[in-house]
């Protein structure tokens, strides 16, 4: 569209293929991906997918042809295939899973979608009405077990046939091929009103929101370390780390809101690697995790509870240090401070606590 490949077209940000590809990205059963585009787009393509598992090859003059090649670059070894339009990008995990697994069982399966619209034929004027009974309309993953599809294309190519859709390659042979409901939402992008759509399905983000909380001792001859900066105090927080309760909480939010533990998981006390640590490098390493799973955080809101020292010269600081190392802007980034009026632990300047909230966003 306007002489742009529809896999480069910008959604919601980022170039239409990332959002393709982020449901096979995350499903455990995808063993490895290939994308096919043309020789002009190759090293566009690859710049883009840089860092991703997946190979990209030079594809054919037709979508057929492009489908061929790729089953012949996939590893040989797998035995359940899925194949994909790269401009459908709202292709939700579910449905995924449900075309894996009943590809899995059934050998050949396409996700469909009855038409509850009057059909007609004709061209400028109607020349029949066509009874849409037993009619739909059918997307993709089209998922299949690899040494049929396989024969299906070799076949094909033979006999010089081409076919609407890699499913039409399994019918010709007499193979049935199951039907499983689609989703409405998994559109193709084919014009610019269908971009238009896309938009505004995007609009409709994913949200996620995970709670964090952390408490540590402090002790003499220890640094205080606070939001990720050094703050002049004669204490510092008792930890295997750092002790910084403050980022600590907002790595431990994160796994929350995404579902993946907390940071005892993946940064024991027991580990030797994490000892007297920065934790500006933990909350790095937890954003990472964040963003292989296709997550990015939209703000954050912290509370730290400590009698002293006071924090509010220390702030602005605090902020802008926590925001570099999620990748935000600082206005996404809050903190505030209070104390217990004395009361417990706490009252009495034995430790710190901080409290903080957080909102994920599906970023793939």
């Amino acid at each position: 569209m306007g002489g742009v490949p529809k896999l480069f077209l910008p959604l919601g940000g980022k170039p239409l293929i990332l959002h393709t590809l982020r449901p096979f990205l995350q499903n455990p059963n995808i063993k490895e991906m290939v994308v096919a585009v043309r020789g002009e787009d190759l090293k566009k393509t690859k710049d883009i997918l840089k860092g991703l598992p997946v190979k990209v090859i030079v594809g054919g003059k037709v979508r057929q042809e492009t489908v061929r090649l790729a089953l012949e670059a996939i590893d040989e070894s797998l035995e359940l295939l899925a194949i994909h339009d790269g401009a459908r990008p709202f292709l939700s995990p579910q449905l995924l899973q449900a075309c894996l697994e009943a590809g899995e069982k059934f050998g050949a399966v396409v996700p469909a979608l009855p038409i509850y619209d009057t059909i007609k034929k004709g061209d400028e004027w109607v020349e029949r009405t066509i009874s849409r009974e037993g009619l739909y309309t059918v997307q993709t993953p089209q998922v299949f077990r690899a040494e049929l599809i396989k024969e299906a294309h070799r076949k094909a190519y033979e006999d010089g046939y081409v076919g609407t859709d890699d499913a039409s390659l399994v019918e010709r042979m007499g193979i049935k091929v199951r039907m499983i409901r689609g989703e409405k939402t998994n559109i193709k992008i084919t014009d610019p009103e269908d971009l238009e759509i896309a938009e505004r399905l995007m609009g409709e983000k994913e949200y996620r929101s995970g709670v964090g909380v952390d408490f540590h001792r402090l002790v003499e001859g220890r640094k205080l370390f606070l939001g990720g900066i050094e703050i002049d105090y004669n204490k510092g927080l008792l930890g295997h780390s750092d002790g910084d309760v403050l980022l600590h909480a907002i790595a431990d939010a994160i796994l929350g809101a995404i579902g993946i533990g907390d940071i005892g998981v993946y940064f024991p006390p027991s580990d030797e690697k994490w000892r007297d640590v920065r934790s500006v490098i933990i909350l790095e390493e937890v954003m990472r995790m964040a963003r292989e799973k296709g997550w990015e955080v939209e703000n954050v809101d912290c509370v730290l509870l400590a009698e002293e020292p006071k924090i509010a010269p220390y702030r602005e600081e605090m902020v802008r240090k926590i925001a570099e190392c999620l990748g935000i802007e600082k206005e996404r980034v809050n903190i505030k401070a209070t104390t217990t009026e004395g009361m417990g632990f706490l009252g009495r300047g034995e430790g710190m606590c901080a409290i903080c909230d957080v909102l994920c966003r599906r970023s793939l």
